[in-house]
């Protein structure tokens, strides 16, 4: 069963920069990340030396690829869709079901790119966690998106990238 990381973003985001996604994640704080995430560190190394994005052009292929692993083994598997504004209204729906706070609901209304990164419960024990939040962290700060988490809450990214919570339902005036 896969686990989503969504992505929800203002800015089209058309081609994959791989060099730049690969050194965002690479000069990431991986042993902080890993303490948060309660992951042995020595997972840093063999991930660093196997890195390598893989993407083609948004408007050719819907997904792009982040090996971290040994050769032969599953990578992160991140999916992209580039939106008209009215566009795949059952999509939505899945996310507008659930009480949202009022942030949310005008964001995903304007929103132009999606990205879900797919997680399995194996990557949830080792860097594939850390790496799919980072792939996150990227996404949003290149398309000033909003971010649903494995949690189910939703994040925004303050002006030094650090994840912050949404509260539930606010007012229009907060």
């Amino acid at each position: 069963m896969p686990y989503w990381i969504w992505v929800f973003n203002l800015i089209n985001i058309d081609e994959i920069d791989e060099e730049g996604l690969s050194r965002a994640l690479a000069g990431s704080h991986l042993e902080t990340l890993c303490d948060q995430y309660n992951l042995d560190r020595a997972l840093i190394a063999p991930s660093i030396q196997n890195l390598r994005v893989v993407a083609v052009n948004t408007t050719i292929s819907p997904f792009f690829l982040l090996f971290y692993r040994p050769k032969g083994e599953r990578p992160l598997v991140i999916q992209s869709w580039n939106l008209n504004q009215g566009q795949d209204a059952g999509f939505w729906k899945h996310f507008l079901e659930k009480s949202q706070p009022v942030a949310v609901e005008g964001h995903l209304s304007q929103t132009r790119t999606v990205f879900g990164i797919s997680l399995s419960s194996d990557q949830l024990q080792e860097m594939g966690l850390v790496f799919g939040y980072e792939v996150a962290r990227w996404a949003a700060a290149q398309g000033g998106g909003l971010i649903r988490g494995l949690d189910g809450l939703w994040y925004r990214l303050n002006i030094h990238q650090a994840f912050i919570p949404l509260g539930g339902h606010q007012s229009t005036g907060s």
